[in-house]
């Protein structure tokens, strides 16, 4: 796919952290330890390689706890706080900071990518609430109390079914939290449950009754999360002896879907390397000349980048529901979906000379990546794909591209979702790229603005703009901006520019996304 790789800043800000920690008391505290298993469970740690989920394994910030289908696991935390965690789930240990006081600098972010888990909290968030906080694809939870449970719902491909409507829920079991998105915010006391839908603009909203889901465990979950509070107090790292943990023995369904294909990173080399099994779905191969755009959030890393399939070259795989499963380009990059939760998807037609050109579009939470800098395990990868424009069109292609038709949910280096398109403009001159800028305003409501050949006239090759992109330099969220744009045309006469980008600023913002636009003036 001939990505271009941002790494965020902060990342160095972590590792000096790290050392000087290190200096101070020798070694450097672990987040936490699993505490019990039943079933297939992964830490995929943050350099993208992965192990099991054995009991007594360490945590540390950056990882991400995977279980399978009918799986469950409890986490306990070094602040003695315990997560338990359902089956068909996705956590990532975001940021987490304790040294063993409440002294306000201790911190617990964590993201909760698809599935659910039941949290009993510790000493973080005990005195300064604002230092706890979950967040999911579309909304961010804080607390006010100690025992509460969260569930994301994916949107459900075609033949799926969902255990609800799709989005956050937060369920509130002594305390009290507060649900929020960038359209509200939502407070919840004892018994109460709240939910934020995926449809953009409305607000979070308290449910009347507690969802089935979420009422099917949750009386042995309880007793089982109590027992494990006990047990671990006494310093006992063997974990519970119960086969039940957090999504319990009756296969209750904490993940997106009940029919859901589980994510699964094989094993197939001693250095962790993935495969790339598609469990069982059937795939469709992408036409010659099909285009593709994207990029992915993976630990500290964001990135995007462009392929067009042909003969021996650039490939592209689609699975049941239509949508891109296994890309796979010429230099290297391979992405796999490998059953992971679509939180986003949509589909237009564009009307190119009176001609519809499908454009197909989302985002998916999880996957497996190889390129060259190894393989790893994507926490988001989004994605835009339609019928590129053949190459005897492209190499005298002109057009004025400013109308902005569709885009992705923007990814930030939280792994906060959403944001807007509010200003696009592409150039193309007798088949080259002369021109590229665009502004954006990210789900966490921070304003980017990016150009090509430092916001003047320049002019590469549209070959180029697809392999190797143009550099972006602008201003975002604290200061300037540098960052990566790819793109082709798509339709059989060019009529739209598909794109994907990503940028950062030196204190470690970082966005990254997908779009399309068009040219007015064509027919």
């Amino acid at each position: 796919m001939s990505t271009v790789r941002t790494v965020p800043s902060i990342a160095l800000r972590v590792a000096a952290f790290a050392v000087a920690f290190c200096m101070a008391t020798g070694v450097q505290a672990a987040a936490g330890f699993v505490q019990f298993v039943s079933g297939e469970a992964r830490v995929i740690l943050r350099d993208g390689s992965s192990r099991p989920a054995q009991k007594g394994v360490e945590l540390n910030e950056g990882d991400t706890v995977v279980t399978g289908r009918g799986a469950s696991a409890q986490l306990r935390m070094s602040d003695q706080g315990l997560i338990a965690l359902r089956q068909d789930s996705q956590l990532l240990i975001d940021t987490y900071r304790y040294n063993g006081s409440e002294d306000g600098t201790e911190r617990s972010v964590l993201g909760l990518l698809r599935g659910g888990f039941r949290t009993l909290t510790g000493v973080i968030g005990r005195t300064t609430k604002t230092n706890y906080l979950i967040r999911t694809p579309n909304a961010t939870i804080g607390i006010r109390g100690t025992d509460h449970e969260t569930v994301f719902i994916a949107s459900p491909s075609p033949g799926e079914v969902a255990a609800g409507v799709p989005g956050t829920y937060n369920k509130v079991n002594a305390g009290s939290t507060f649900v929020e998105t960038p359209s509200g915010r939502l407070n919840l006391e004892v018994n109460q449950v709240g939910f934020a839908g995926l449809q953009p603009g409305v607000a979070p909203i308290r449910l009347e009754s507690i969802p089935a889901f979420m009422r099917a465990t949750s009386q042995q979950q309880g007793r089982d999360d109590k027992r494990a509070v006990r047990e671990s107090a006494s310093g006992d790292r063997r974990g519970t002896q119960t086969a039940n943990g957090a999504a319990g023995s009756n296969g209750s369904t904490g993940g997106a879907t009940q029919t859901a294909t589980r994510v699964e990173y094989v094993q197939t080399t001693s250095d962790g390397a993935l495969t790339f099994a598609q469990a069982g779905q059937a795939l469709t191969a992408a036409p010659a000349g099909y285009a593709g755009v994207g990029g992915d959030k993976s630990g500290s890393i964001l990135g995007s980048g462009a392929l067009r399939v042909s003969v021996g070259g650039d490939q592209v795989l689609f699975g049941a529901d239509g949508q891109m499963a296994l890309l796979s380009s010429a230099d290297g990059f391979r992405y796999a979906r490998s059953g992971a939760a679509a939180v986003h998807s949509g589909r237009l037609e564009l009307l190119d000379n009176g001609q519809a050109v499908e454009v197909k579009w989302g985002v998916y939470s999880g996957g497996a990546i190889v390129d060259n800098s190894g393989s790893r395990a994507a926490q988001f990868f989004h994605f835009m794909g339609a019928q590129g424009t053949p190459p005897g069109v492209v190499q005298s292609l002109s057009g004025s591209y400013t109308a902005s038709m569709a885009h992705t949910p923007f990814i930030t280096e939280t792994g906060t979702l959403g944001g807007s398109l509010n200003s696009v403009s592409i150039s193309l001159n007798n088949g080259n790229l002369t021109g590229y800028s665009l502004g954006i305003t990210d789900g966490q409501g921070r304003s980017w603005s990016g150009c090509a050949f430092a916001c003047s006239v320049g002019s590469v090759g549209l070959v180029q703009f697809a392999d190797k992109g143009v550099q972006l330099t602008g201003s975002g969220p604290g200061g300037s901006v540098s960052g990566n744009a790819h793109g082709l045309p798509v339709g059989p006469n060019g009529k739209g520019v598909i794109s994907s980008f990503d940028m950062k600023t030196a204190g470690g913002a970082a966005v990254t996304g997908s779009f399309l636009v068009k040219d007015p003036a064509k027919p």
